[in-house]
């Protein structure tokens, strides 16, 4: 009866290991995409597609050495190093997911190995380790470019693109949508068109010399675990009685057993077990048993292939440094994800790897092969009219391996510009419009209706709008809306872009920072901690953009209309037991955050920390620099100490909008305010028509109220952009209205109670609007008048 062989089951273990741990990369990338393209990017899951390229040894020993800086989140890299020292190239037999995909091409493919197919002459297997040495070589000086040989991250791309061809192509025949679509399928046929040739030459030379022909000739991993391996305590070994029938070496994936089975190259072996189950004498081992009768073969690397490795990663390096003088040249026309950077740090750091490419929701990041020459190969590039940066999505920061792209708080993100947006004037509509109307000034202009469109405005995310509009009369009450970016709001997001609805190129497009992207004053966070024996008893919670009405309801339109970006809020309690109510607004620019201010207090302000602050009926109000900051609750010390410590970690100063200085001296203390809504200017006058008068688009107000003797008014004064606008606004209420006999030129608009009256100054255009007992009333418009 045959001696059974035991190294059978070390097979059936390798391949339920490689089958298991391949179900695990299959799940890791599905789960992390099919999250992100179900709106996932909200929550705080772990981002696993990330997990892959940190086990690579070769990409963390690239981008580290590129880069200039030791990267921590590359730790379990070094797991897999120690296991290389103990077992060799084992993790290239057992986990590795590409050796797995080709393990099963190989078998549908290649089937059983061609008769000679077993030892390879070791010149083709110094190629690996040429790729190796020019990888270290261009890393030194400081191109990470090799990183996309890696054969983890290729494989993460690999499955990330047919992720992407199988959601477009699942959307092309009429099926349920998902986000990523679009550029999917087109991806997958460039792939197969580019490399399709390449992968049939691999397959076919395979055929002619045996089976992992990756793994045998190119992978640098491979050379790496190969290198540290060669003296593992568990390796192959031959423990006599060979009678050298060849068996282990035709079975042999990688080739590395000579034809007599008696010799095997040092540090090739991914110890499959293959060999060992195919001796009939079964005098192969792995384990550090006595060892007779075999001997092992470095692969011996020429001088000229050390050279040519050198050669080829200083080639690199030099292209890419040639191609880094070139972009600081001229513009770069390619936009990166969120907090990348710098071009030239940026690609020192990338791995390559495709995580942030599984994760994006919109498939907006695509791999490069072009746009930033040859340093910038599989790096990410955003493209707009393929997706766009979710704004509230950070999903590529959270995955990146080596921390190319920042791992921003949710907040930060929503304020890191990648670009801005730019009109392209002879292809946007509107903008097309209205250059014919200047050329045609007098002429029939109803054919403007069919160029209207607002659809970058409407889909812009940002909160307060990056893009506003500019309204040119066309007579008639009809206008006609012309789109243009606001420069301190866009981010760069390239929704626009994306959802403009011309074919081809776009009415408006992305171009990239001629700066390097950085935040503002604010970066930090908005919310300062407990001050010593207070306790944060709930949140932080924050809002953002159209989210701030799900925490105040129908109020959040006035910290809209005065460019709202984010608000944090939480409650403290102070030693006293008493809790406090901590709201952190940050608007778009130190005038907003005033303007906000001023609709709030109604005490007289007193200087804190570099701001202001005031008091209302039942809270504490500060503002500095873009921060507004209301505390509600008890009065008392404890709740100035609150509010002492928001404004401490504010940044900037105060700085009024110009529109308040056109309020007469005299106003009661803490009543004066920049208005720009309609909601705002009822609280001081009530008037139906308020919300049509273009504030906070056409134009800007400011109020206060007055007390003269006992009587009071109040005072709303609006300034157009234009006198145009003006016209069109309230030249229908000035002509529709009876004289008012006090004032010379004044109307009387409304005959409450109180009564309303209005006076229109054309040359400065301004429209004024005051309130309350004649005497107060009277001399305030006299002085507009005079």
């Amino acid at each position: 009866m045959p001696e059974r062989n035991p190294w059978k089951k070390l097979v059936l273990a390798r391949r339920t290991s490689q089958a298991v741990f391949f179900a695990v990369f299959l799940v890791s990338l599905g789960f992390s995409y099919f999250m992100a393209a179900s709106g996932g990017f909200s929550t705080s899951w772990p981002t696993l597609a990330g997990l892959w390229p940190r086990l690579s040894a070769f990409s963390a020993l690239i981008t580290m050495l590129a880069a200039r800086v030791f990267i921590a989140a590359f730790w379990p890299a070094l797991i897999v190093l120690v296991a290389g020292l103990l077992t060799g190239r084992a993790f290239c037999g057992w986990l590795c997911p590409l050796g797995a995909t080709i393990d099963a091409f190989d078998r549908l493919f290649l089937g059983k190995p061609a008769a000679g197919a077993g030892e390879t002459a070791p010149p083709a297997r110094r190629t690996k380790y040429y790729v190796l040495l020019g990888g270290i070589t261009a890393a030194m000086f400081g191109s990470a470019v090799f990183a996309f040989v890696d054969p983890l991250s290729a494989a993460v791309r690999m499955y990330t693109a047919a992720l992407n061809a199988a959601a477009g192509l699942t959307q092309r025949l009429g099926f349920k949508a998902l986000p990523h679509t679009g550029a999917g399928l087109t991806l997958l046929l460039s792939f197969s068109v580019v490399f399709g040739p390449a992968a049939a030459a691999m397959i076919i030379k395979g055929r002619e010399k045996g089976r992992r022909f990756w793994c045998r000739h190119l992978c640098p991993l491979g050379a790496l675990l190969g290198l540290v391996g060669r003296k593992a305590p568990v390796r192959w070994r031959s423990k006599g009685g060979c009678i050298s029938c060849g068996k282990c070496a035709k079975s042999c994936p990688t080739a590395c057993i000579t034809s007599d089975g008696k010799t095997i190259f040092a540090g090739e072996c991914i110890m499959c077990g293959l060999c060992a189950a195919a001796c009939p004498k079964t005098c192969i081992t792995f384990l550090p048993e006595a060892e007779t009768g075999n001997s092992e073969r470095d692969v011996d690397v020429s001088r000229r292939g050390i050279v040519g490795g050198m050669i080829a990663g200083l080639f690199a390096a030099g292209t890419g440094f040639a191609g880094s003088l070139l972009r600081g040249a001229r513009p770069q026309g390619h936009l990166r994800p969120p907090g990348a950077g710098r071009d030239d740090i940026f690609l020192d750091r990338c791995a390559r790897c495709g995580a942030c490419l599984n994760v994006c929701p919109t498939g907006a990041l695509c791999a490069d092969y072009h746009r930033a020459g040859f340093d910038g190969i599989g790096a990410p590039v955003l493209i707009p009219r393929l997706g766009y940066c979710e704004y509230d999505c950070n999903l590529c920061g959270r995955t990146c391996p080596s921390s190319a792209i920042p791992r921003l708080p949710l907040a930060e993100k929503r304020r890191t510009p990648i670009g801005t947006a730019r009109f392209r004037t002879e292809l946007c509509l509107p903008w097309v419009a209205r250059s014919r109307l200047a050329g045609a000034a007098g002429a029939d202009a109803s054919w403007v209706k069919d160029f209207s469109c607002l659809v970058c405005e409407k889909n812009c995310p940002v909160p307060g709008k990056a893009i506003k509009t500019t309204e040119i009369p066309l007579g008639g009450g009809q206008y006609l809306q012309v789109p243009h970016v606001d420069d301190a709001l866009c981010i760069g997001c390239g929704k626009c872009e994306h959802v403009c609805p011309l074919e081809g190129k776009a009415g408006v497009h992305v171009v990239r920072l001629e700066r390097e992207p950085s935040l503002a004053e604010d970066s930090e966070e908005l919310l300062p901690p407990a001050p010593p024996g207070w306790t944060m008893t709930e949140g932080p919670f924050a809002y953002h953009g159209q989210k701030l009405f799900d925490y105040i309801g129908a109020a959040a339109a006035v910290p809209a209309a005065y460019g709202f970006l984010t608000c944090e809020t939480a409650e403290y309690r102070a030693p006293s037991g008493e809790s406090y109510k901590l709201d952190v607004y940050l608007q778009d620019a130190p005038q907003n955050a005033y303007g906000l201010y001023t609709t709030r207090r109604f005490s007289e302000d007193r200087d804190l920390y570099g701001g202001v602050a005031a008091q209302s009926a039942d809270a504490l109000h500060g503002v500095k620099g873009r921060r507004y900051v209301s505390v509600a609750g008890a009065a008392g010390a404890e709740r100035m100490k609150l509010l002492e410590a928001a404004m401490r970690l504010a940044g900037g100063g105060v700085e009024k909008p110009e529109v308040l200085a056109l309020l007469p001296k005299g106003a009661r203390p803490g009543s004066a305010a920049a208005v720009r809504s309609g909601r705002v200017a009822d609280d001081y006058i009530g008037l139906p028509f308020l919300d049509d008068l273009g504030l906070g688009t056409l134009a800007e107000g400011a109020a206060a109220s007055y007390e003269i003797e006992g009587q009071y008014a109040v005072l709303l004064i609006i300034r157009y952009r234009d006198e145009t606008a003006m016209s069109e606004r309230m030249r229908g209420i000035f002509d529709a209205a009876p004289e008012y006999g006090g004032v010379h030129g004044a109307v009387a608009v409304d005959d409450g109670p109180p009564p309303v009256t209005a006076l229109m100054l054309p040359e400065r255009r301004l429209c004024v609007f005051a309130s309350g007992e004649s005497k107060v009333l009277d001399g305030l418009l006299q002085k507009f008048v005079e």
